[in-house]
């Protein structure tokens, strides 16, 4: 165990609240056991073994005796590093995606009308039932470590079981059938009154959007106080992270922290910015865990500033921006400050995001049905040799790429190492040690013989030598002057079996006519090479499919990677002349961005992948480990240093369908739709944002909150006043969200009225009608066909109308509108609304579609039908003309 891990518990110690001084006394009691045991306890992090020991030499224990007049230190030390590595071990307690989730439901089931009307023999139940404390420590679970003492409920039934009374020191008081605080009362119902009048001052103070109101409830369990308080709480304008007392508050906070709960909460909440409360509760518990692992800053006080989780999916309904997020995440990563500079200026972002593509930092793949494990991490692929013949050769996918890069980029600046190098054996004078290969590796040098040929970059004066080599010798003599290139690595053998040493070109092609002393003497074709590996010694089998070296002495080894030969010699504990790569804080973050992630089948495409992208299981990590891919068989694991993000359509598919080994290792942040974003934004007085608002509202009703609609798909009008136009509004509406809802409700059209209000507005303001039909004419006599048989119709003429898309927000308000001008004529009456907007009438109902009857009218009335430039004029158009001549027609 680390000295950094042993100050790690005793500031978890002295963050819980015990004193310094107490806390040193508690390790020197650990320390005692060691001596008394034999091994190193603080080297113990296994808790189940812990327990063991807990157990022998705890205050029961058979070595209970130990330390004498210090046991209690023995005891509670012991019990304290138990504790530890169980904290340590149980992982985060905030999950957002399925907190958000259980939030709603609570909500749902105790709404705080209900709350106020709470009785005692609702509030405390069975584990898991439907009473109130059940929601709060059961149901609630993945909103924040709320654990159950003996009377964390303030007032619960007395068990069954229980044989002792509280005695008249004690602070718990019973009447045999129910446990309390004392302090809350002298009976049951007297406590559960009191406890009931302090969580109701927390949820008036929540309400209130004033904390201090909590300063004064001292009675009830703080803890249950503030679970409250953050149940209940605005979550547009919240107060409260779900950290319910101040040892969990100071161990996010770190060592020497003070204040109260309440100061705590706001400190903390005071750095928030605009990130989701529960997003950014659950990165603050990330950064703690990762301290205590020994992974992250141990100064708690700095943590709020924050790292960004290595997985995260971005969540939403269709048209809420996740894939246009993903640039600001990404950037979250590679430039944060770059991003906080220029958050406003999306054409800069974009920008310095291309860059970051450009040189391989950032990549973009999309998962779909087809999407395949061969394509993300490895598979073979059918190529043709130089004589066409066929070969299945092993090609990595765009993770595995991306993870190559992410270990090897930071090499490139000190070795000279390219871009994706190919790697190339060769043999210097065969194999094991001789005079040429020495002079070759201490002076930076590769060499090959067949010196009588001549300068190779001078085909036409290559000497008759030349041509009578063989192929095999002319395609070696080939590949070292023209087919290798700066970058380049180049693996020199030591035996058919074992690498000698790795090194990369670091020049070009250049033929000598004199060779130095000690070297043979047709040893004249020379590349500059920085030999940056040496006395290897290493075998050549696990990264070349078990297969040796040929006696080619030039050949391009095809078969694995530059990263993959670096985490190989790594792993077999092969160190480089000199260090070549920059250690794990310095490393380049790169990111691989995963649109529609969840349209993919995500457990075939990451394979046995999904254990190793767990921060936890990543390279450098405690518990690290690494997997031998089944194409290539060669060790894989993925670098720290990579992170994913994803992009999820709520609307596609149910988060509750999706892998629960993909949710547990991803952090989800909700991407909902943001009205607010298009405040201001009117088309002939239509308020496009609270359009937004209420057709949403109407959807979460009549389905879900997955299945809302974005607000990107308005954006376009708040980012252009030339488009905030009836016909542009009109497009929206009938390519983009009518459809939609059609998809939503699988062409439940009484549904989607619903939605669009159409079931109180006019007629002729609806975008969806049923169309009356003659049943007798279609059918005959005695059939009597149900309403819901009639069909359905898209009202065209509805998208031109302002009152349509007002209608949708309140048919209350359109239906009182001013009629600017009507006249009747045939039985019709035609009206001219002031928004310019036109109704016809007949028999005290207004027409659904109103164009038809204009131009029946229009023939009788002898009104043309087209403008003065021959083209059809518009509804309105039309209709100013009809009334025109209808009164003409009166006069």
């Amino acid at each position: 165990m680390t000295k950094t891990t042993v100050q790690l518990f005793k500031d978890w110690m002295v963050a819980g609240g015990k004193a310094p001084n107490t806390a040193s006394n508690y390790m020197t009691g650990v320390n005692t056991v060691s001596a008394h045991c034999g091994h190193d306890v603080f080297a113990i992090e296994d808790v189940a073994a812990l327990d063991e020991l807990y157990q022998a030499y705890g205050p029961k224990g058979e070595h209970a005796a130990i330390g004498t007049s210090n046991s209690s230190n023995v005891h509670n030390g012991l019990k304290q590093w138990l504790y530890f590595q169980r904290y340590r071990a149980e992982g985060p307690s905030i999950h957002p995606l399925e907190g958000r989730q259980q939030w709603d439901a609570f909500l749902a089931r105790w709404p705080v009308t209900k709350l106020r009307e709470l009785t005692l023999e609702q509030y405390y139940g069975t584990a898991g039932d439907d009473s109130f404390f059940s929601w709060m420590r059961d149901h609630t679970d993945k909103l924040g470590d709320f654990r159950e003492g003996l009377l964390s409920a303030g007032v619960r039934p007395r068990s069954s079981n229980a044989k002792n009374q509280p005695g008249p020191e004690s602070d718990m008081q019973t009447d045999g059938q129910y446990l309390w605080y004392r302090i809350l009362g002298d009976s049951a119902e007297k406590a559960f009154a009191n406890l009931m009048a302090e969580l109701m001052t927390a949820v008036d103070a929540v309400e209130r959007g004033d904390l201090s109101l909590m300063d004064g409830l001292k009675n009830a369990p703080g803890s249950l106080i503030w679970k409250v308080a953050f149940l209940y709480q605005s979550r547009a304008q919240p107060l409260v992270l779900p950290f319910y007392n101040q040892k969990q508050l100071r161990r996010i906070l770190g060592p020497g922290v003070t204040g109260s709960t309440r100061q705590l909460q706001e400190r903390l909440m005071a750095q928030r910015g605009d990130k989701d409360v529960l997003d950014y509760a659950a990165e603050l518990e990330h950064q703690m865990l990762a301290a205590l692992a020994g992974k992250g800053k141990t100064d708690g006080a700095q943590l709020p500033e924050s790292t960004v989780p290595l997985n995260q999916i971005l969540f939403g309904p269709p048209g809420t921006g996740k894939t246009f997020s993903t640039i600001d995440a990404a950037l979250e990563i590679l430039d944060p400050n770059f991003l906080a500079a220029n958050r406003e200026n999306r054409p800069v972002l974009k920008a310095r995001f291309d860059a970051f593509a450009k040189v391989g930092q950032v990549r973009l793949v999309t998962f779909h049905q087809s999407f395949s494990y061969e394509d993300f991490v490895e598979g073979l692929r059918a190529e043709s040799g130089d004589e066409g013949q066929l070969a299945y050769n092993v090609e990595a996918g765009v993770f595995k790429r991306v993870c190559d890069d992410a270990r090897t980029q930071g090499t490139q600046p000190e070795t000279g190492v390219r871009t994706s190098p190919r790697i190339w054996k060769i043999s210097i004078n065969g194999t094991g040690d001789s005079p040429t290969k020495t002079y070759c590796l201490e002076h930076g040098e590769a060499r090959i013989g067949w010196g009588k040929t001549g300068d190779m970059r001078d085909k036409s004066a290559l000497a008759e030598y030349y041509d009578r080599l063989g192929v095999g010798d002319k395609g070696t003599l080939q590949y070292f002057a023209e087919e290798i290139s700066v970058g380049d690595v180049l693996v020199c053998i030591h035996s058919a079996d074992e690498i000698g040493a790795v090194g990369v070109v670091t020049g070009d092609y250049r033929y000598e006519t004199q060779v130095p002393a000690g070297v043979i003497g047709d040893y004249q074709h020379v590349r500059p090479v920085n030999w940056i590996y040496r006395n290897v010694r290493q075998a050549i089998q696990p990264l070349n499919d078990n297969r040796q070296f040929t006696l080619k002495t030039v050949y391009n080894l095809s078969r694995f990677t530059w990263a993959d030969l670096l985490s190989y010699l790594d792993k077999q504990g092969v160190k480089p002349v000199r260090p070549i790569t920059p250690e794990a804080a310095e490393r380049k973050p790169h990111v691989l961005i995963i649109d529609e992630i969840n349209r993919g089948n995500v457990s075939r495409i990451f394979g046995e992948l999904i254990t190793l992208i767990e921060p936890s299981k990543r390279e450098g990590a405690d518990e690290a480990l690494s997997v031998e891919l089944p194409y290539s068989k060669k060790p894989f694991s993925v670098p720290d240093n990579v992170y994913l993000i994803g992009t999820m359509n709520t609307a596609d598919r149910s988060l509750a369908g999706l892998d629960l080994a993909l949710r547990r290792r991803f952090t989800f942040r909700e991407m909902p739709p943001r009205p607010d974003l298009l405040e201001g934004v009117t088309v002939e007085g239509v308020d496009i944002g609270r359009l937004l608002a209420v057709l949403n509202e109407r959807i979460e009703i009549l389905l879900d909150r997955d299945h809302r609609i974005g607000h990107a798909y308005f954006m376009d009008l708040e980012g252009d006043e030339g488009k905030r136009t009836l016909l542009y509004l009109a497009e929206i509406f009938r390519e983009k969200i009518l459809p939609l809802l059609q998809e939503y409700f699988f062409e439940d059209w009484q549904r989607i009225q619903w939605v669009l209000n159409d079931h109180r507005k006019q007629a002729s303001d609806c975008f969806v009608y049923q169309k009356a039909l003659d049943a007798t004419g279609l059918f005959g006599a005695g059939v009597d066909l149900p309403r819901h048989s009639l069909p359905w119709c898209i009202n065209e003429e509805a998208f031109e109308r302002p009152e349509a898309y007002r209608g949708i927000i309140d048919a209350q308000l359109v239906a009182l509108q001013a009629v600017e001008r009507e006249a009747e004529y045939g039985g019709y009456t035609v009206k001219r609304l002031a928004s310019g907007s036109i109704q016809v009438w007949r028999a005290g109902k207004c027409e659904p579609v109103v164009k038809p009857v204009l131009r029946e009218l229009a023939a009788e009335l002898d009104v043309e039908l087209v403008n003065e430039q021959g083209t059809l004029l518009n509804t309105r158009q039309l209709g100013v003309r009809v009334l025109s001549a209808m009164a003409v027609h009166k006069a």
